[in-house]
């Protein structure tokens, strides 16, 4: 079965999210030292294939908005969610990167109100990290069974 390039970076970013979410879980912080190299990684991977800058630029611009909230509104969301967002942005594109960020917000209210509602907490402290990656996980798997339901029936 052969993999396509948008698979293979789907499979990095879950890898690579899968760490962020455990350091923000553990340590309530996305380190740099992952973001940025994974950032200029799809900076040179997309100027290489020489359609880079206008996919890269674009896919950028949802996360960045992010990470302008994070640095005006600290106590919503940390700088290094707005970094990890930025960089799979660049990666996956502006529209999977929409989708995901809405579906991470849709985990966050929901673990929420379940910290809310059922252990009698304050939701104030909730992981985006971890969030982020359930939404590239519920974007992903919806995606790729579908896309192999299609190679079936077109089969």
């Amino acid at each position: 079965m052969w993999v396509d390039q948008a698979q293979v970076v789907y499979i990095l970013m879950v890898f690579i999210t899968t760490y962020c979410a455990y350091t923000d879980a553990k340590n309530r912080m996305i380190p740099d030292n992952i973001t940025i190299p994974v950032l200029l990684a799809g900076v040179v991977y997309h100027l290489s294939l020489g359609n880079g800058s206008p996919f890269f630029i674009k896919g950028m611009i949802p996360g960045f908005i992010i990470w302008l909230l994070a640095l005006f509104r600290p106590d919503w969301i940390g700088a290094g969610d707005g970094k990890l967002l930025i960089a799979m942005g660049g990666w996956l594109g502006w529209l999977p990167v929409c989708i995901v960020i809405l579906i991470a917000y849709y985990v966050a209210l929901v673990w929420s109100l379940m910290k809310k509602y059922f252990r009698k907490q304050q939701p104030s402290d909730i992981p985006f990290g971890v969030c982020i990656f359930a939404g590239l996980l519920l974007y992903g798997i919806p995606v790729q069974f579908i896309v192999e339901r299609v190679r079936l029936i077109g089969s």
